[in-house]
């Protein structure tokens, strides 16, 4: 018998030849929580489509009132004031580096924004993707607590910390070419 879930999908899914093509940022959006969860790239990857078609999406109907909103006055002053913090910071270079791609974010939430907004009638799968995503990970790091290993068979470097099966660990390189200050 199949899921409720995977039956839901697959009425949506297949219910017209077009759902994909008309809504793929609704399904990348829906996969966000499930991404941030198997690592970085497949996350950024995500959040760079999303801002990439949200700006297209943006310069194409000629609809930039998202930049007049207060928010987006308030986030960017914020963004301001991280970069001149990380200029004038005791390491310049290390401090950029991670602050300017920061207004990544920014646009993040204005770009789901944007496509939850266009298109009210897909909302409800959205977030019952999140709850699931979300639900079945506490699942998993209370069974891990239990259990001392997660559901996949994984154990933990560190048997006092749950939630640590992949953890990505600096070499003696990569901390070599970071400030001293950054590991005390």
């Amino acid at each position: 018998r199949d899921c409720w879930l995977w039956l839901e999908f697959r009425r949506v899914l297949f219910r017209s030849n077009n759902y994909l093509k008309n809504n793929y940022p609704l399904i990348l959006i829906g996969l966000y929580p499930l991404a941030l969860i198997l690592g970085t790239f497949i996350s950024e990857l995500i959040t760079f489509i999303l801002i990439t078609l949200f700006l297209y999406k943006s310069y194409y109907l000629k609809n930039w009132k998202w930049t007049k909103e207060l928010i987006f006055y308030f986030l960017i002053t914020a963004y301001l004031y991280l970069i001149i913090n990380s200029i004038l910071s005791n390491f310049p270079l290390e401090s950029s580096q991670r602050a300017i791609p920061f207004i990544r974010f920014i646009l993040l939430v204005f770009a789901i924004n944007f496509f939850l907004k266009n298109n009210k009638t897909n909302k409800k799968i959205i977030f019952r993707l999140w709850f699931y995503t979300l639900t079945l990970t506490v699942i998993d790091l209370y069974f891990e607590s239990y259990f001392g290993f997660n559901t996949f068979g994984h154990r933990s470097p560190w048997p006092d910390k749950i939630g640590r099966a992949h953890v990505w660990t600096p070499s003696h390189s990569q901390q070599s070419r970071m400030p001293s200050s950054a590991w005390k």
